[in-house]
Parts: structure tokens; C-alpha cells; sequence
């Protein structure tokens, strides 16, 4: 349609399954034109219990009753933190 009008868009991302195993990579350094340096900022995550459910689709199989083996949570088993070149 042409109808000239701006409007304000919404866009979402909503998670339709979960793995059985969650890897999560972290961006950690800032790269511009001249150079990169690492993001020194703290993060804070929990080691048990991390609960994805508020960012699955209501629709997903994995909120719907009768999936006994399907679970929204997480629990860290371990870090990698690099260091040099």
C-alpha cells in the first residue's frame, strides 16, 4: 500500500524451541577504524536456575502442558575466559 503515512513498526524475536545444551558467546571487545579494546564491563548471570520462559513464544512447545522432558531452565557447568593473542 501507498498511503505516505509513517507509522511506528514493532519488532520481536520469541523462541520457539530450546537446545538441551545452551551456549552463550559474549561480545568482549569493541572494534573501531584504528583499533580494539576489550569491554571491561562486569556481567552478572546466575550459576543455577537461569529461567528462559519469558523470552519463549506462548505458542512453543516447550511452555505446553504435556512435555515432560522439555524445561525452560539452566544451570552453568562452566567459563571459558581467554586471555592474549
Amino acid at each position: 500500500p501507498k498511503c505516505n503515512d509513517f507509522r511506528d513498526g514493532k519488532q520481536n524475536m520469541a523462541l520457539w524451541r530450546l537446545p538441551d545444551l545452551l551456549t552463550i558467546h559474549l561480545k568482549r571487545f569493541n572494534c573501531s577504524a584504528r583499533w580494539r579494546e576489550k569491554i571491561t564491563t562486569k556481567v552478572n548471570f546466575p550459576l543455577t536456575g537461569l529461567d528462559l520462559q519469558e523470552w519463549c513464544h506462548f505458542e512453543s512447545p516447550v511452555l505446553q502442558e504435556g512435555n515432560p522432558g522439555e524445561t525452560c531452565t539452566y544451570d552453568l557447568v562452566g567459563v571459558l575466559n581467554h586471555y592474549g593473542g
